[in-house]
């Protein structure tokens, strides 16, 4: 019933189909004919008109034309020669044929041909003035211009509701050669349209009667080679997809695709027998496989460092997003003494269980290497050599190893071959840190490697990645490349963001651009911020209110203290910041923040205020107690000055030590 079913509409879709086609073809077949057939009766009638304009043309007096339409008079003459024009308009059967005095935007009539049969209301007199249409200043304009006949095809539609019509023109010269007049034939294509409609409806008839007795002949002998066979083969389709009939294929003489088909259901009820059999066999091999990668990840897990405890020097954080299959991506950090940290961000070539078995071996010969407290380069020259007598596996590492000095922030480093990192300076945003990228690891045996050195300031921050991260993937298969990762870590305040906050909005970022995404690499990323006061320079920003002092003596105490400059010397320079702290405030506009910057060199400090507000050099039109403040700052200072720094208003104080 179902198969017989399935044969009705089959046969019912193919007939549709032809029938279909039956009717684009004779529509097609109309068309072209009406339209070819349009083409040349009016290239016909086009040049009928021109030949009559030229006609009408020979019959007119250049000389007496142009006269009639000067003195408004007409004489024997014009009366013959409006009979001999009305003759051609009917023998010729015109629509409209008339003589006019062309103008550069307008033209006159001097005379037009009429019959018993036209419409007087029609029927233009002399004197009548017309404006050019769009079409007559597209052809009959240029023609008037270059004193010719027209030569190209020209139809006008609807012309006064008569419908199309074509037109032509032909021009009239006195004896002295000046164009007077030009004659105009319009000549309707009503007949022609009429006999090419009716020609349209007799082709699509006896074209449709003969295609449609074509698709009858078609659909027989499609059942007969298709609809049949196809029943059959459905049949033997569901007797492979019935266990019970299993095997039971017929067969199928027609000796083209269909039997084809058929022969390789026949072949694919034995291979699924064979498939099944197999099957059971591969699932236990998947789960053994699996089961090893789930212990290589939990093997992975339990390497990855424990969080630091909380370091005033320091913050870092890590994160690594795993591949469909274990990767050798890994990072560590570890303390070396209790001033130096090292820092390891790394990742092994290949993946699955090699990977991260020599992942392991990595990162113990690392860590092992840089315990030993000998310089960055040459601890990763030894773990070079090392690595490469334990390859086995033509495996190499690219790991970026770092050694920070928490007491004065000097980061001296060794890139094996890593992606360069991106670091983070106060007052800017996160940029590549170009540098040297030397050898990966265990390529070749004798590497000596060169130390890179970085000096850290207070508010710093450095990013480390592997190649999984700008390797990152979207759903249409885009990476992500470094100059977008770059974006990603520069958007918001990167700078007032902790590491880990940092990083978990780089993550969150990376796993809306990945969606349902998983990408073959794994993506390993270390934020290390660097929070120790800098010797050389710190700055603080605050609003412009009194009230903010209370942050910036803080601040410039905590600068003091750290580098011995406490006690007394610390008192002295508070008073002078507390003068230019109100001085500054009283003359910032705008809401502008007041930035403080302390700078220390040896015993020497250098204290710059920078405000917003009309660009004055307040020692100069200082009020009188802004006077004061400034002789009592000179007394208790080496040295007060003005300036205008990134736009705004600059007073800066200096003051030794051994003052």
């Amino acid at each position: 019933m179902g198969a017989g079913i399935r044969e009705t509409r089959i046969g019912v879709k193919m007939t549709l189909l032809f029938v279909l086609f039956a009717l684009i073809l004779c529509l097609a077949i109309s068309l072209f004919s009406y339209f070819a057939s349009y083409d040349a009766y009016s290239d016909f009638y086009s040049r009928k008109a021109q030949e009559t304009a030229a006609l009408a043309a020979a019959f007119i007096d250049g000389d007496r034309i142009a006269q009639y339409l000067k003195t408004g008079e007409t004489d024997e003459h014009y009366e013959r020669l409006r009979v001999i024009l009305s003759d051609i308009k009917r023998e010729q059967n015109v629509m409209y044929l008339y003589v006019f005095a062309p103008a550069m935007d307008h033209f006159t009539y001097i005379l037009e041909a009429s019959l018993d049969s036209d419409d007087p209301e029609l029927i233009s007199n002399m004197g009548d003035v017309f404006e050019y249409t769009e079409l007559e200043y597209t052809y009959l304009v240029p023609d008037i211009v270059n004193k010719r006949a027209s030569t190209e095809k020209v139809i006008a539609y609807n012309t006064d509701g008569f419908g199309e019509a074509v037109e032509a023109w032909a021009p009239v010269f006195d004896s002295g050669g000046a164009l007077v007049a030009m004659v105009e034939v319009d000549m309707s294509l009503a007949l022609v349209l009429g006999m090419l409609s009716e020609y349209a409806v007799i082709v699509a008839l006896l074209s449709g009667a003969v295609i449609l007795f074509m698709v009858l002949i078609l659909a027989l002998f499609s059942r007969r080679i298709v609809t049949l066979p196809l029943k059959k083969l459905t049949q033997n389709a569901l007797n492979l997809a019935s266990e019970d009939a299993l095997g039971s294929v017929d067969d199928i003489r027609t000796g083209d695709e269909m039997q084809t088909l058929n022969e390789a259901l026949k072949k694919m009820a034995g291979d699924i027998e064979r498939y099944s059999n197999h099957l059971a066999s591969v699932a236990a091999d998947k789960e053994r496989i699996q089961t090893q990668l789930n212990v290589a990840v939990d093997i992975r897990k339990s390497l990855l460092p424990k969080p630091f405890e909380p370091d005033k020097a320091f913050s870092v954080s890590a994160l690594l997003n795993s591949a469909r299959e274990v990767g050798g991506d890994f990072y560590d950090f570890f303390y070396i003494d209790d001033n130096r940290v090292c820092f390891t961000v790394a990742n092994v070539s290949g993946s699955g269980i090699p990977a991260a078995l020599f992942m392991v071996i990595a990162k113990t010969v690392i860590k092992n290497q840089m315990m030993t407290q000998m310089p960055v380069e040459e601890a990763m020259g030894l773990v070079n050599t090392r690595l490469f007598e334990s390859n086995s596996g033509n495996m190499t590492v690219a790991a970026f190893v770092g050694v920070l000095e928490k007491d004065t922030g000097a980061f001296s480093y060794v890139n094996a071959g890593g992606e360069a990192p991106f670091i983070l300076r106060k007052g800017g945003g996160f940029s590549i840190l170009r540098s040297q990228t030397a050898s990966v690891l265990a390529q070749n045996r004798n590497v000596e490697y060169r130390r890179m050195e970085l000096a850290l300031r207070q508010g710093d921050k450095l990013f480390l990645y592997t190649r999984g991260v700008p390797a990152w993937k979207n759903a249409a298969g885009r990476e992500l490349e470094a100059e977008n990762l770059l974006g990603i870590l520069n958007s918001g305040n990167p700078f007032g963001k902790t590491a880990e906050e940092l990083l978990d909005a780089v993550n969150k970022e990376l796993l809306v651009i990945a969606e349902d995404y998983q990408s073959t690499l794994d993506a390993t990323m270390l934020l290390l911020a660097y929070d120790k006061g800098d010797r050389a320079l710190a700055e603080l920003s605050v609003p412009p209110r009194a009230d903010s002092l209370k942050r910036a003596l803080p601040f410039i105490k905590g600068q003091l203290y750290e580098n011995g400059l406490g006690g007394v010397f610390y008192a002295s320079v508070a008073i002078a910041l507390e003068e230019l702290f109100v001085i500054a405030v009283g003359r910032t506009s705008g809401g502008e923040p007041i930035t403080i910057r302390c700078s220390v060199r040896g015993s020497r400090v250098e204290i710059t205020l920078l405000y917003g507000g009309r660009l004055e050099n307040p020692l100069d039109s200082a009020a009188p107690t802004e006077r004061d403040a400034f002789s009592f700052i000179r007394k208790n200072s080496d040295e007060l000055s003005y300036g205008v720094n990134d736009g705004k208003n600059s007073l800066t104080v200096v003051k030794g030590r051994n003052l």
